[in-house]
């Protein structure tokens, strides 16, 4: 008889255990010849029987519909029978008669009894076929199955049912907000956390495989919010990482070495899922829980507890996902504060960076890295950088294994991955503690500058040269001494003003310039701005030290061509090679000036603009003929851009302050700047006052004066009529850059009469 036809006649079978038997053979036949030949219609027809079951016949009804169940389930173990499993529509019905059968418990002992295997073989038969199908996970959705399931799990205490549910549980959560949201609102996360609290309490194998089914479940439900409350208001986070320290002890004294490092890796996974949530950070912090997760990142078992090289692996892994939560967590303002004050945490993160310099093994540099990027996130406020650069005396050991790190570029090194995200999280962390006013000159007189500005040359430190410009721009802003020290790549001397520079060619300022050709010619338009930014500082900080020889060397080595990339936006300082292969271009310098670019509105920024307009207004204040000599090489288009400045319209001065996240490589000190970035529809009055300051000196030359008269003239008579037809007057915002320019007119209308005058 063939399979087909076995199946056909038992449709007319009358007697249970006949069909069962049919059934049971059933699982030795193979999945897809099953469906083809409609055991699926099979299955169906008898679960349609059960209103109609006589009382005295259910329980034997019901054993052979468990066997139907687990012909569902091991026909589901392949693949190719998952979807048509689900079309067949048998998961209504099993949900139906599931419901049922849980009425019929009630009163019948004999039937209660079987409620074990009941659930056992329709938790496998709806994980399995949920394995890799969404479209089956919908259909349980949409049978209610979930809130039939959960309620019973949180009364039994059979041990296996459980542990099968919880695995069933995980399969039909995988990727399904609905059936996720289901299990939450039935009590699942509540009782995920009972079944994992059982294995802190017990050295029973079985709890353990309970708890890491559980944590499985856990991982699926956090990723929807109303997973996520019921996760932190369960106290789960609490339970998982204290559970860390047990599980890290078993495993130092090779105890259920295996099992605990999948354990300890499902809750990292977890960690990882939920931990930029602040409410999960501020659990972390003020319950004390942070400890257990530094210890996982300093817990270093011997090699040979590990089964295999697989185990070893996914060890490195879980500590190094530790690590990025660790230092998510540490971007907390209540980490910041409590790590400074009380917990004296940050020597830890010090420790880290500076234990063992020789060891330069991946992991040991995973945690130099971890440490650094860690207090770069206490360095999130002028307070805090100052306590960590005064009181800690922090520049020691960031001093000590930045030295290392940089030794590895020496004769023509390239240094390891590892070892340049330890650059990267180092350097980020400088340019943090730079921020601070307070910090410069200390932080100066350590050699950082002569130290960072060697890399600017080297190729392979490429991916920190961003960083390590703007650390630059940052200790050379309003810092004399270190602005002299940048220029000459020697200590200033006190009361003494420089008259000479020896060895050009390795002071840090030629380093930036190569640096700033290179990233022309590469297009890098970052490196480019921040470079040029550098050179707006030391211009500012050299003006009031009243460096004139130095001042004068800026403007005669690419300074003033640096400053006009920032006005018009374009890149105009080329490349030694570039220069080799167009001799005969007109050259400004050393480095040569060639507008080859037309500028586009992405590449023109106020606050730049702002910036080298006011380091302009400084250089034509005490080297006028030196600087108007290179601006007028340029004036075709730095005059019409002035210009399309003072005609735009006037937005009022906007600033924030914002947190700096040490893990992204934007500029984030933007917003201490006076001016906020905006677009060129608009521009601050502090700009269009600069602006015409600016062109008020371009207008001492005879020559620009003559060949854009009528253009100027025009330009201010549309911004007098503008202030006219005010409500009220423009204010000139002051600032530390304008004061020190010394220039403080009370509204834009003077300035206006003063250009006028000097044009008519």
């Amino acid at each position: 008889m063939s399979l087909k036809e076995t199946i056909d006649n038992a449709y007319n079978l009358a007697d249970y255990e006949a069909f069962g038997d049919v059934i049971a053979k059933a699982k030795n036949e193979d999945p897809d010849q099953l469906i083809e030949s409609g055991i699926m219609k099979l299955i169906i027809n008898y679960l349609e029987k059960f209103d109609n079951i006589p009382k005295d016949e259910f329980e034997k009804y019901w054993l052979q519909c468990i066997k139907c169940f687990e012909l569902i389930a091991e026909m589901a173990k392949t693949e190719s029978t998952r979807v048509p499993i689900g079309e067949s529509g048998v998961v209504n019905n099993i949900a139906k008669v599931h419901k049922g059968y849980n009425k019929a418990c009630y009163g019948n002992e004999a039937v209660f009894k079987l409620s074990s295997s009941t659930y056992i073989q329709i938790l496998r038969a709806y994980a399995n076929i949920c394995f890799d199908n969404e479209k089956n996970r919908d259909l349980i959705f949409e049978a209610h199955a979930i809130d039939k399931i959960v309620p019973f799990l949180q009364q039994t205490d059979d041990l296996k049912l459980v542990q099968i549910a919880c695995g069933a549980l995980c399969n039909i959560s995988m990727d399904n907000e609905p059936i996720q949201n289901e299990i939450c609102v039935n009590g699942g996360v509540s009782f995920l956390r009972s079944l994992i609290l059982l294995s802190r309490d017990s050295d029973n194998e079985t709890y353990k495989d309970i708890a890491h089914a559980s944590l499985r479940v856990v991982l699926n439900l956090v990723e929807t919010e109303c997973g996520l409350q019921n996760f932190i208001s369960s106290g789960i986070l609490q339970l998982m990482i204290t559970l860390t320290k047990q599980y890290m002890y078993e495993m130092k004294n090779k105890i259920n070495v295996s099992q605990n490092l999948q354990t300890i890796e499902i809750i990292v996974n977890i960690l990882d899922t939920v931990v930029e949530n602040e409410n999960v950070q501020r659990v972390i912090l003020e319950e004390d829980l942070l400890e257990p997760l530094l210890l996982l990142i300093e817990f270093i078992p011997d090699k040979e507890i590990f089964d295999d090289d697989e185990d070893e692996t996914s060890f490195h892994d879980l500590k190094k996902s530790t690590c990025k939560s660790v230092i998510s967590v540490t971007t907390n303002d209540v980490c910041m504060n409590s790590m400074l004050n009380e917990s004296n945490q940050y020597k830890r993160f010090i420790n880290w960076m500076v234990d063992n310099l020789d060891d330069n093994s991946p992991e040991r540099e995973e945690i130099r890295s971890t440490g650094a990027y860690c207090l770069g996130n206490l360095a999130r406020s002028d307070e805090s950088c100052i306590k960590l650069v005064q009181d800690y005396k922090v520049m020691e050991p960031i001093m000590n294994l930045l030295r290392s790190k940089v030794s590895l570029f020496s004769n023509g090194g390239q240094p390891s991955r590892e070892a340049m995200k330890v650059l990267h999280a180092l350097v980020g962390t400088l340019k943090n503690l730079c921020l601070a006013a307070e910090n410069r000159q200390t932080i100066g007189e350590t050699g950082l500058i002569e130290l960072i500005s060697s890399l600017l040359t080297n190729i392979f430190a490429q991916p920190i040269h961003y960083l390590c410009v703007g650390i630059i721009k940052n200790l050379c802003r309003l810092c004399e001494n270190n602005a002299v020290r940048f220029m000459t790549g020697k200590a200033p001397i006190e009361n003494s003003v420089v008259n000479k520079i020896d060895n050009p060619e390795t002071i840090p300022y030629t380093y930036l310039l190569n640096l700033i050709a290179r990233s022309t010619s590469e297009n890098d338009t970052h490196v480019r701005n921040e470079g040029a930014r550098v050179i707006v500082n030391l211009v500012k900080s050299l003006w009031k030290k009243k460096e004139m020889f130095l001042l004068s060397y800026i403007i005669n080595n690419s300074g003033v061509s640096c400053l006009l990339s920032l006005i018009l936006g374009i890149p105009i300082l080329k490349s030694k090679d570039e220069i080799n292969e167009n001799e005969n271009d007109e050259a400004e310098d050393s480095h040569g000036v060639r507008f080859d670019q037309v500028p586009t509105a992405p590449q023109i920024f106020p606050i730049l603009q702002n910036e080298g307009i006011l380091a302009l207004i400084l250089l034509l204040n005490v080297h006028e003929e030196e600087t108007m000599q290179l601006i007028k090489k340029n004036e075709n288009l730095l005059v019409p851009q002035i210009l399309e400045i003072i005609k735009l319209p006037s937005t009022k001065r906007r600033g924030s302050g914002s947190a700096i996240n040490l893990k992204s490589s934007s500029d984030k000190d933007a917003s201490r700047s006076s001016l906020a970035s905006l677009n060129t529809s608009s521009v601050p009055n502090e700009l269009k006052n600069n602006s015409c300051i600016l062109l008020n000196h371009l207008c001492n030359d005879a020559d620009i004066k003559n060949k854009f008269k009528n253009d100027i003239l025009v330009t201010l008579d549309a911004l007098d009529e503008d202030i006219a037809g005010s409500s009220s007057n423009i204010d000139f915002v002051e600032d530390e850059n304008t004061t020190y320019a010394g220039i403080k007119p009370d509204i834009l209308h003077d300035l206006v009469s003063q250009l006028k005058n000097k044009i008519a």
